[in-house]
């Protein structure tokens, strides 16, 4: 399947959740964070050269966890109690009403809007990229108290912006084809280092 051109939609979204950002309320009295189901795309993209394709080379059950599991970690790490919480995981925006808390202080409410691999401005090479969208409100009310973009070698502005690890390049798709292990990495990698950024939005 093609898609319109990734670069302006990838800017388009992050454009759209930057409009509204929110920094960080550190007064709120936040301990027990209700981390929901993210909100995943149904397959990693490529883009390359004005095409924009459905990427099958790695299984996306081998990134998701990757990106829930750094957010997972790090929330621990940073203080918080960590409360999993159902939703959606095909939603492509934020959620529009919250669970009636039991113990929770705080939800977090994350989409990823896209990940996999993308040409540069002027093509070649292929490096992983991803974009998150992500959301802190108040459990009681649902007063948004974080909201920024997590881009990870997206291009795109008005976000916190990952750089690719310089390590997972690749000359063109018959590259990725060739070694479908390090793409995979890859993109896991870009994964985890997307899902530390979104802790450190709560920092």
């Amino acid at each position: 399947m093609r898609f319109q051109n990734i670069s302006a939609v990838i800017a388009a979204l992050a454009l759209s959740a930057c409009a509204s950002q929110v920094a960080y309320d550190h007064s709120s009295d936040n301990k027990t964070i209700g981390y929901l189901t993210v909100g995943w795309p149904a397959s990693p993209i490529l883009s390359q050269a004005g095409s924009n394709d459905n990427l099958t080379l790695f299984r996306q059950s081998n990134i998701e966890p990757a990106f829930m599991g750094a957010i997972g970690t790090g929330l621990e790490k940073a203080g918080y109690i960590e409360a999993p919480g159902m939703a959606d995981g095909r939603r492509t925006d934020f959620l529009k009403s919250y669970p009636k808390p039991n113990h929770e202080d705080s939800y977090l409410d994350i989409v990823v809007t896209g990940y996999g691999y993308r040409a540069g401005a002027k093509g070649a090479p292929l490096r992983p990229w991803l974009v998150a969208k992500v959301r802190l409100v108040r459990a009681a009310d649902a007063k948004v108290l974080m909201q920024n973009t997590v881009s990870y070698n997206a291009g795109t502005n008005d976000a916190v912006t990952v750089e690719p690890d310089p390590q997972y390049v690749f000359a063109d798709r018959a590259a990725l084809e060739k070694e479908r292990a390090k793409a995979s990495d890859g993109a896991v990698e870009a994964a985890r280092k997307s899902g530390e950024s979104v802790v450190g939005l709560l920092k």
